[in-house]
């Protein structure tokens, strides 16, 4: 699925911004749902789920 290669990018932004995170520790879990990351992760594993339907 054509997908597949955005949703692995999507996940590995998304676990350098927990890195992040983790680092600053001022970042709370609303600010991260709102970011673009987030959802482009949330969109990404929607679209590959149709996919694979």
């Amino acid at each position: 699925c054509k997908h597949l290669e955005s949703i692995s990018a999507g996940k590995h932004r998304f676990n350098q911004h927990q890195t992040l995170i983790s680092i600053t520790g001022s970042i709370n879990i609303k600010t991260l749902m709102s970011t673009s990351i987030f959802h482009h992760i949330m969109t990404t594993n929607i679209a590959d789920i149709i996919c694979q339907g």
